[in-house]
């Protein structure tokens, strides 16, 4: 059961995502990003997703029209920053 939730709780997050994107003409700009980490904002179990054990890419910053980003890096996370949550910063330099 919990394997399902996990699932189940990713499967949303991915189908909002979507939505945000393709309906609404926003763009994550760590997909056009020319350097980027692997963006994982959350390494563990967390309020929210307290079955996750592994990384996820949870937070993101979007742009309303099409830009080319520079670079995308998670901050805030103990090497880039020091750690200030519960999940980590990004920052993206266009």
């Amino acid at each position: 059961m919990k394997i399902w939730q996990i699932k189940l709780a990713l499967h949303w997050h991915a189908i909002k995502l979507q939505y945000v994107r393709l309906e609404r003409g926003w763009n994550d700009l760590y997909s056009t990003s020319l350097i980027k980490d692997d963006g994982a904002t959350i390494e563990k179990a967390i309020g929210g997703w307290g079955n996750n054990k592994q990384p996820l890419r949870i937070d993101y910053i979007f742009a309303n029209h099409r830009v080319q980003a520079k670079s995308s890096h998670v901050v805030l996370n103990g090497t880039n920053g020091p750690i200030v949550s519960d999940h980590y910063g990004v920052a993206v330099e266009i």
